[in-house]
């Protein structure tokens, strides 16, 4: 196996075992970011199409 490639065994990588480490931590901390980026922007995206929505229905 070359290091540094999953091996497929859903839990090791170049046959050391994967644990939460300092760098866990940052990508957790980014997903967590991201997921909060992600949900105002989707709200914001939804509150502009209710608006659009609205206005046609107004309109025909």
């Amino acid at each position: 196996m070359v290091a540094g490639v999953a091996d497929g065994d859903g839990g090791t990588v170049g046959g050391e075992a994967l644990g939460d480490t300092a760098a866990d931590a940052n990508v957790a901390a980014q997903d967590d970011e991201v997921a909060v980026f992600l949900r105002e922007l989707r709200a914001s995206n939804l509150a502009a199409f209710e608006e659009r929505l609205a206005t046609a229905k107004r309109f025909g």
